[in-house]
């Protein structure tokens, strides 16, 4: 729970929303909808997952997903967007943008085994997660670009809170 919920998932999902808000308050960062090497990484991931799901190996699923959540935390880091920040506005409004796009399918991906908490990031993300798609749709929404994004990020409290080690 504490290292691939909190740490990992739930710190994404943290660390992009509030750059998003700080950085470009009001609304939703723009960016290519083609995705460039952005749009690589989650390509990879999805056959994965799909993969998996098709076999129902759905812990395959869930290692792809985490595992993809690890590689956009090393992107947050090497992308460093408190230093674009200080120059740089396209490319921050870019990598942003692939950031928060990044999350929106992560959510579908995570929507058949934690619903509650993938539908709080699409809220989030100004959208809604519908209980239901029919197939193609939901493989639509899947690839780079495959919904408009909402007008603007939200606020969201933190998706796991963090477990207090108990006294001995």
């Amino acid at each position: 729970y504490q290292a691939d919920l909190a740490n990992s998932l739930g710190n994404l999902v943290n660390r992009v929303l509030k750059m998003s808000e700080r950085y470009f308050p009001g609304k939703m960062p723009k960016g290519v909808k083609a995705g460039g090497a952005w749009a690589k990484r989650l390509a990879a991931t999805q056959e994965k997952y799909q993969a998996a799901m098709g076999e129902y190996r759905f812990h395959l699923a869930l290692e792809a997903i985490m595992a993809c959540v690890t590689d956009l935390n090393v992107a947050v880091d090497q992308e460093k967007p408190w230093v674009l920040a200080k120059g740089d506005l396209k490319k921050l409004e870019q990598v942003l943008y692939s950031l928060i796009e990044s999350l929106r399918i992560l959510a579908l991906w995570l929507a058949p085994f934690m619903p509650e908490v993938a539908g709080k990031i699409y809220v989030a993300l100004g959208l809604e997660l519908k209980e239901a798609y029919a197939a193609k749709q939901y493989d639509l929404l899947q690839v780079w670009g495959g919904e408009e994004l909402g007008g603007k990020v939200g606020d969201l409290p933190p998706l796991f809170p963090r477990l207090e080690e108990a006294s001995a």
